[in-house]
């Protein structure tokens, strides 16, 4: 669905003409269920950006508190924010095969 809002957006089309739905009463159905969802994650990442521009020097931290919050709505698993676990063992360190530990 995310997707598809995109496309609408750089298209400046309806969803559901790219999709290709002739019936008018899906179409609004689609198109309306199209535009509120993408109202809600775009409100949301909005308001995280919010957060972000009171503290110090947000520039840096606003377009990761924009993707974090979009992982944290589409439930994709964002292992990057934070800190590696102490508890947890890290990579292995690995041998250099040519000329041996380095």
């Amino acid at each position: 669905m995310w997707s598809l809002w995109n496309q609408s957006k750089a298209y400046n089309t309806l969803p559901s003409t790219l999709l290709g739905v002739n019936d008018a009463l899906a179409a609004f159905y689609l198109n309306r269920s199209i535009y509120w969802f993408a109202m809600f994650i775009e409100g949301e990442m909005d308001k995280a950006e919010s957060r972000i521009k009171n503290k110090k020097n947000p520039a840096p931290f606003i377009k990761s508190a924009r993707l974090r919050t979009f992982n944290k709505l589409m439930g994709i698993k964002d292992d990057t924010a934070g800190f590696r676990s102490v508890s947890r063992p890290g990579p292995k360190p690995t041998t250099n095969k040519v000329f041996g530990d380095v």
